[in-house]
């Protein structure tokens, strides 16, 4: 029995320590897709609105649907998915640009920008230039604090990784994988790996969606313990056996380490196993937790508390500095929607999301 999926809230970019992070190629490969539409047009063109409209109107024809928020302003969308209908709706513009890899058989561009004064926006064409400097500004000094945050914690991490027994991190990798997958030989072919968020850091902090990542998981395996690189050892090695034995798996990865994988979901099994610890704790009941803190010499953790105490105030100083930052820019992305919000007709903007209400939900069968 695979696991009954529902409409979850995600993240396919993060800001990081090496600035912006896309897995916007994983919402759907494009040739699996039966419709990918890719919105152009300046801030505040009514993108995120367009998109929330088809999401709410597929959740009434009894779509699930994937939100993709922004990291730069979640209570904005970059992107939504409809899995059984096999179609996207994501906006292809900076950070993310996206162009069309099978015109016309698979993507179509809809660019709104059509819509606008051109006229007037010009009558404000140093103002906007004045305030996309800013921004830029900001997203430089945000990332900056990031990098060097990230540069603080590697230094915790160290201390952690010098008391790590890795014999003992391998034995709880093999009782993770007894646990969370049932014995099959190799497959012929790997199971599929997606990567995307379930977390970013945004303006307003961290922010995780957790609970939708795991996409009502029936089993929910949890990793606990200090942080390191023994927490994403233990996930990222269920995911290569998982891929290898011909599970599909959805891999999220860190936002302040994009590298990392921290939480995965395999769908077939109805399994999520989840990094439970701060800025993301899981809300929910548990299976079975695995502790990596049990691989820790605590006799030797507690001479390097002082240490570490120092250097995780120095990494949340930093880190509140690049939140503020992200904080500035969009306030200042703000500013300038407010050039393009009176210039836009909205009127024909409507016009548009009736044609593509029509193109992805007027021919689907069996929508109940």
């Amino acid at each position: 029995m695979t696991q009954s999926r529902r409409s979850r809230r995600l993240f396919a970019g993060s800001n990081t320590p090496r600035g912006f992070v896309s897995f916007f190629d994983q919402i759907v490969p494009r040739r699996d897709a039966r419709r990918f539409i890719i919105l152009k047009g300046g801030p505040g063109t009514g993108k995120s609105t367009l998109m929330r409209r088809l999401a709410e109107e597929g959740e009434a024809l009894g779509l699930e649907v994937e939100r993709f928020h922004c990291s730069s302003d979640p209570d904005s969308l970059d992107a939504v998915f409809f899995p059984r209908a096999g179609f996207a709706v994501v906006d292809g513009t900076s950070p993310h640009v996206i162009d069309p890899e099978f015109p016309g058989a698979v993507d179509e561009i809809v660019h709104l920008g059509l819509h606008w004064d051109e006229a007037g926006l010009r009558a404000h064409r140093e103002e906007i230039a004045a305030l996309r400097d800013e921004i830029r500004r900001a997203y430089r000094r945000a990332y900056r604090y990031l990098a060097a945050a990230r540069t603080v914690q590697d230094e915790i991490e160290a201390v952690y990784g010098e008391l790590l027994d890795w014999g003992r991190v391998n034995a709880m990798a093999e009782e993770l994988a007894a646990a969370a997958l049932p014995q099959r030989p190799p497959a012929a072919a790997p199971g599929r790996i997606r990567r995307l968020f379930a977390g970013a850091v945004t303006p307003k902090g961290p922010l995780h969606f957790l609970s939708d990542a795991a996409g009502g998981a029936r089993r929910v395996l949890l990793i606990t313990g200090p942080p390191g690189p023994a927490r994403a050892s233990l996930v990222e090695s269920l995911v290569r056996l998982a891929a290898v034995r011909g599970w599909d798996v959805e891999c999220f990865h860190c936002p302040f380490a994009p590298d990392r994988v921290e939480h995965a979901v395999i769908p077939g099994l109805g399994l999520a196993v989840v990094t439970s610890a701060p800025p993301h704790a899981w809300p929910g009941r548990a299976e079975r937790v695995f502790d990596a803190g049990r691989a820790l010499d605590a006799g030797g953790l507690g001479s390097r508390r002082r240490e570490l105490k120092e250097a995780e105030d120095e990494r949340s100083r930093l880190f509140s500095l690049a939140v503020a930052a992200l904080s500035e820019a969009r306030a200042c992305h703000a500013r300038l929607e407010r050039y393009y919000v009176p210039h836009m007709d909205f009127a024909a903007v409507d016009g548009v999301a009736a044609l593509l209400r029509e193109k992805l939900f007027s021919s689907l069968p069996g929508v109940s």
